[in-house]
């Protein structure tokens, strides 16, 4: 069985956080900790970006997270999951 997986982002100015994609309805309160990003650096502090895999009918094939760490620059991909239903073209509209 293929674990399911989530992101939530929180802008550093105003610590508001939103989900990433599908990523509510997966989140789980109690694994927060899994969920915390830190940079090989140290750093903790990130700009991120969403990416998507689209299937030939525009549907959300792939989400991807990628994140740039503020202190050293230092780019990565932090969490991806494949989204297994349709229609789901809705998620590009929640990154």
């Amino acid at each position: 069985m293929e674990e399911e997986r989530a992101a939530r982002r929180t802008c550093l100015t105003c610590g508001e956080s939103e989900f990433i994609a599908d990523s509510e309805e997966y989140w789980d309160d109690d694994t927060e900790v899994d969920h915390y990003c830190a940079c090989s650096c140290g750093g903790e502090e990130f700009a991120g970006a969403v990416g998507y895999s689209l299937r030939e009918d525009g549907d959300v094939r792939w989400v991807f997270v990628g994140l740039r760490c503020l202190a050293c620059g230092g780019l990565g991909i932090y969490e991806d999951w494949k989204i297994s239903y349709g229609p789901s073209a809705f998620l590009l509209d929640r990154a």
